[in-house]
């Protein structure tokens, strides 16, 4: 099975490489990596940034992020705390590139797009 060609718009088939290690431990394999590209709201303002080094693992439902990736690539990654909405600020150059509401335990990106997919943002 191919990745969602809609999903990415660069990427390249992996043969056997480094799986990607899941929270409760267990190494999943990752089919495939690329770019794929999203658009955010950052303070009302509709913004499209491309996301890096993406892995397709069809074991995980749903779209995660690393805060350990995000920072490691150099953004920065601020939080807020009570009175404000309990939220995650992503950085690029001191500009905000995503911000993220807290929803439970995990955060989901803030996104305009014809179909909302949440994103949780998860630390290595």
């Amino acid at each position: 099975m191919t990745p969602n060609r809609k999903a990415f718009i660069e990427y390249t088939i992996l043969g056997a490489g480094q799986p990607v290690i899941a929270a409760n431990g267990s190494a999943l394999p990752r089919i495939s990596q690329g770019r794929v590209r999203i658009s955010v709201s950052v303070d009302g303002h509709v913004r499209s940034i491309v996301l890096i080094d993406i892995f397709h693992v069809r074991q995980i439902k749903g779209n995660l992020i690393s805060v350990a990736r995000l920072q490691d690539k150099g953004l920065v990654v601020e939080t807020t705390a009570p009175p404000e909405r309990m939220a995650l600020i992503i950085k690029d150059q001191g500009y905000k590139v995503g911000v993220t509401s807290r929803v439970g335990r995990s955060y989901v990106l803030d996104m305009l797009t014809e179909r909302v997919i949440p994103v949780e943002l998860v630390t290595n």
